[in-house]
């Protein structure tokens, strides 16, 4: 699953709806269904903050959680 995470009048969208969405995902898991998901966004957009506020939470300690990162990199035309 995909959670996109966008800008809109300059506000950080990273917020209930994205909450919401994770951790369904992390429910279903903790009920016996495999899942990877994906959090896309820009740079400063909320990404680890939605993550850090998901962790925190109790039924974590439930789930194996694999986190990775892509490194900042710039491409020069």
């Amino acid at each position: 699953m995909n959670i996109h995470i966008g800008i809109n009048s300059g506000e950080v969208l990273a917020g209930e709806a994205e909450l919401n969405r994770l951790e369904l995902q992390i429910m279903k898991v903790i009920n016996g269904e495999g899942s990877v998901v994906n959090l896309i966004g820009e740079a400063g957009i909320g990404k680890s903050r939605l993550c850090a506020e998901v962790f925190s939470e109790s039924f974590m300690d439930r789930v194996t959680l694999l986190e990775g990162r892509v490194p900042f990199h710039r491409t020069y035309l």
